[in-house]
């Protein structure tokens, strides 16, 4: 899995993880570090997944944590995001032919107590053991809206 991490426009944190083989094991955890340092807005956390139109279920189910850079669990939940329509199947968010994008917000108003670095740990939550079809997962972080 490759990484790659930038920041534009307002966000103060972008990073996308490749899942090379196009699979995505339940053990493999996706962990994002960043760091904080206006803690007076709200910043909202935004995830998108990259997908192909063989992705063999209409929604993805994520399991997050949010934990300070001494390992104190901040947040943690589970969040559900549609991939395609479950009526007609059509594909949701950005994309044509055989890549597609879909961006939720995973927490759309946390502010963070102090300044520092952060990790944010992502693992997808499906029934099976092993999702394919996938091509990436990203996270933003930039001030709530």
């Amino acid at each position: 899995m490759g990484l790659i991490v930038s920041a534009c426009g307002d966000a103060i944190f972008e990073a996308r993880r490749d899942l090379a083989t196009g699979y995505w094991f339940r053990n493999d955890s996706l962990h994002f570090e960043f760091l904080v340092t206006d803690t007076l807005p709200s910043y909202a956390i935004k995830c998108a997944v990259r997908y192909t139109p063989a992705y063999p279920y209409y929604n993805l189910y994520l399991y997050y944590q949010l934990k300070d850079k001494k390992g104190t669990l901040l947040q943690q939940g589970m969040k559900e995001t549609y991939l395609f329509d479950p009526q007609d199947g059509t594909p949701q968010g950005k994309g044509t032919g055989n890549l597609y994008e879909k961006e939720f917000a995973l927490l759309p108003s946390f502010r963070f107590g102090k300044q520092g670095s952060y990790i944010l740990s992502l693992v997808q939550y499906m029934r099976p053991d092993t999702l394919r079809h996938l091509g990436s997962v990203s996270v933003s972080i930039q001030p709530a809206k």
